[in-house]
């Protein structure tokens, strides 16, 4: 599988399988997907009825059939830019149930490339469509797909809208068999899929709100043992720190600590640190939650409750979200969305580099 292959396959094992892979759309409080895009997130369950998944970085919207609920199979998809100029939505179906995610992970704990082989002996393709905008063509197109496909594959025009073209895109490779008793319930769900596309509507995407470059993240809070800190101190002795914001329920944000803290203790070489933010924090049984995982992750570097203005200073769509800022707390570059520890001390190297 290639780099860019790699990394789409990461992303769309994402939250749908909670407790695993990259990244954690925000909860749904009783509204669905539909408003913010979930990104990099799991699709709504909605088991009684159809409902309407809106992937606005993608300029993607669908409505998900009912049989993409059955309780025995978890769905992941997102929508995000690509590149300039080009978008891609996708949504890939597992033929496990959550107990059995959970018992891989038992199972392979010491062994995640074992795990996520397991895990794609299970997957199936539902959609992969891409957005390219008018001032690119369909050829560059082709050349981008091949950059994401791991096989031969054809590219359909599904529609138009705001200066942009979408394409479905269908790779030659079958799927694998599915186990006996889910396979009445995967039959079904890919049967469903030219309903979904059929019914798909475009517009021209939304890019996700991030902080913007050179901005400053300010505050006063309380770390999670209520110590009071400022971001001026707490920021001012490093050349670089890197704020990583996480939930207590969020499996992959979750998963990193342990990475993270050996990170924390490499950064500390460079001049720079790490810093969590746990974005549930003010709430107690969170707060709870989150003290015991920092225990027993083993995690040491600061981490913080939320602070007033923090969804302004530092925009979330998805879980963990990592920023980077300076000693005077401004915001350095794009914002890494997932859990990417080899992504993250890339970053940090390379601004480390720009400053000289």
């Amino acid at each position: 599988m290639n780099k860019t292959a790699k990394r789409i396959a990461a992303l769309l094992l994402a939250c749908a399988l909670l407790p695993t892979l990259a990244a954690c759309g925000k909860k749904n409080e009783g509204e669905p997907a539909a408003q913010s895009g979930d990104q990099n997130g799991a699709l709504p369950a909605d088991t009684a009825e159809e409902s309407v998944v809106d992937f606005a970085e993608a300029g993607v919207s669908f409505t998900k059939p009912a049989s993409w609920d059955a309780e025995d199979i978890l769905l992941s998809g997102s929508g995000e830019k690509l590149e300039e100029g080009v978008t891609i939505a996708y949504v890939q179906l597992y033929a496990y149930s959550g107990e059995e995610i959970g018992e891989l992970q038992t199972k392979y704990a010491d062994d995640y490339d074992a795990y996520v082989e397991k895990l794609l002996e299970r997957k199936y393709d539902l959609f992969t469509v891409f957005g390219i905008d008018g001032g690119r063509g369909e050829a560059e197109l082709e050349e981008i797909a091949e950059g994401v496909a791991e096989t031969d594959f054809t590219l359909t025009k599904l529609g138009e809208a705001d200066g942009w073209t979408f394409f479905s895109m269908v790779e030659a490779a079958k799927p694998p068999v599915p186990p006996e008793e889910k396979a009445e319930v995967v039959k079904k769900a890919l049967s469903d899929v030219p309903k979904a596309l059929s019914g798909m509507r475009f517009y021209e995407p939304v890019p996700a709100p991030t902080a913007e470059v050179g901005s400053v993240v300010s505050f006063e809070t309380t770390d999670i043992n209520g110590e009071t800190v400022t971001s001026a101190e707490l920021f001012g002795g490093c050349k670089i720190t890197m704020v990583n914001l996480w939930m207590s329920w969020c499996g992959p944000c979750v998963r990193e600590m342990p990475e993270l803290e050996k990170l924390n203790k490499s950064f500390a070489d460079k001049d720079c640190q790490i810093v969590g933010i746990l974005l549930d924090g003010d709430d107690a049984d969170a707060l709870a939650e989150g003290l015991d995982i920092v225990a027993d992750t083993g995690v040491t570097y600061p981490v913080l409750k939320p602070f007033e203005g923090i969804d302004d200073m530092l925009p979330t769509q998805a879980y963990p979200t990592t920023y980077f800022v300076d000693s005077e707390g401004r915001v350095l570059g794009e914002p890494v969305i997932g859990a990417d520890v080899e992504k993250y001390q890339t970053v940090l190297d390379s601004l480390l580099r720009q400053q000289g």
